[in-house]
């Protein structure tokens, strides 16, 4: 049987279990259904595909982004869910799916970007993608519990999910080089499917997602209308007392001491295509990267 190109949109409910089952035997974290079961699979997320039958061989997902770059608003696309069943791999269908993807753009121009992991770090760039490193940023910050607890978010409910979508929409975007922008979509994939803790700080209109790991705490993300120091936040986000803080996003205005440092990151492999900073001090939001 010769292999048949189909896109699995939002409303394509009889393909979107057996891609669900496509990527999880593939990747470690390919859990989609939580985030579906929310409301999550918007017009904005499709995935291209090669099937025989009913059964998916290799995948591409796309997802339609408002991108920041260098302090402009721009359509710009990210790639994810990128993936070829074992049994049919060397047949070219993940180059087939991609060079579509790039045929597709408005034009040559449009910022297209993805994360990678270690072992295709060869194959991007044969169509035109080059590496771009971003940067890991950390501050000192020894905390106590204290304060009135923030309160976590049930994104179970649809009413605090409808929140935070109207958050996201108004949201002040972090970073001006290279940043995204109204990504609820994927910022649902994220705290549906990780263990993140999501937490309102009502006082400031505020969503934070945090992870903790030892005496470290990840921020991962902070949405509100305006910036305001969430260092002070801190106390009301732990359970225990931290060291210090990693940033999932770019803190600039976010935070007031100790200042954060910045250092290369070579864990989020990030490579990018067309209108796009060929270098510089970024950070890409943790919670918009599929």
């Amino acid at each position: 049987m010769v292999a048949e190109f189909i896109r699995i949109t939002h409303d394509d409910d009889a393909w979107h279990g057996r891609f669900f089952d496509f990527v999880a035997g593939i990747f470690s974290d390919g859990n989609f259904r939580p985030w579906a079961a929310r409301g999550g699979w918007d017009a904005d997320y499709e995935v291209l595909a090669f099937v025989e039958g009913e059964q998916i061989l290799a995948s591409v997902g796309r997802s339609r982004m408002n991108l920041i770059v260098r302090g402009r608003r721009v359509a710009g696309i990210q790639l994810g869910a990128v993936a070829t069943d074992r049994a049919h791999r060397g047949q070219g269908l993940s180059r087939r799916l991609i060079e579509r993807i790039l045929g597709e753009r408005q034009d040559s121009t449009q910022p297209i970007l993805l994360f990678a992991n270690p072992s295709v770090l060869d194959f991007y760039p044969r169509f035109g993608f080059q590496r771009l490193v971003q940067r890991r940023v950390m501050a000192g910050l020894a905390a106590s519990p204290g304060g009135a607890p923030a309160r976590p978010a049930d994104l179970g409910r649809l009413e605090e999910r409808q929140r935070l979508a109207q958050l996201c929409r108004h949201a002040a975007a972090s970073g001006t080089l290279l940043s995204a922008h109204n990504y609820y979509f994927i910022l649902l994939w994220h705290l549906s499917c990780r263990p993140l803790q999501g937490f309102w700080l009502d006082e400031q209109a505020a969503f934070v997602a945090v992870e903790r790991r030892g005496d470290r705490l990840v921020i991962h993300e902070c949405l509100a209308p305006r910036r305001f120091a969430l260092d002070r936040g801190v106390p009301r986000l732990i359970a225990a007392p931290i060291r210090e803080v990693e940033f999932g996003f770019d803190p600039a205005g976010w935070w007031e001491t100790p200042a954060p440092a910045s250092s290369e990151d070579g864990e989020a492999l990030l490579f990018v295509q067309g209108d796009v900073p060929s270098g510089g001090d970024f950070r890409f939001p943790n919670l918009a990267q599929t």
